[in-house]
């Protein structure tokens, strides 16, 4: 859950980059990039323009979700 405001630009580019590939952008890199957010629009308008994923998104994606004791 993402637990900082991001603007509508960064909000729409995670979105889209959601429905082009099926996973999302991770809650800790928007997060990182809310406040200046340039560089990770780029990099996601690429991904999509390219039609190739970010390889660590994807595999962060495909890791299974830590379990609780």
């Amino acid at each position: 859950m993402i637990s900082v405001q991001v603007s509508e630009q960064l909000a729409a580019a995670a979105n889209s980059y959601l429905k082009a590939f099926g996973h999302p952008v991770p809650d800790e890199i928007i997060e990182m990039f809310a406040s200046r957010d340039g560089p990770l629009l780029l990099e996601i308008r690429q991904a999509i323009a390219l039609e190739r994923p970010i390889k660590a998104w994807l595999a962060r994606s495909r890791m299974a979700p830590p379990t609780g004791p």
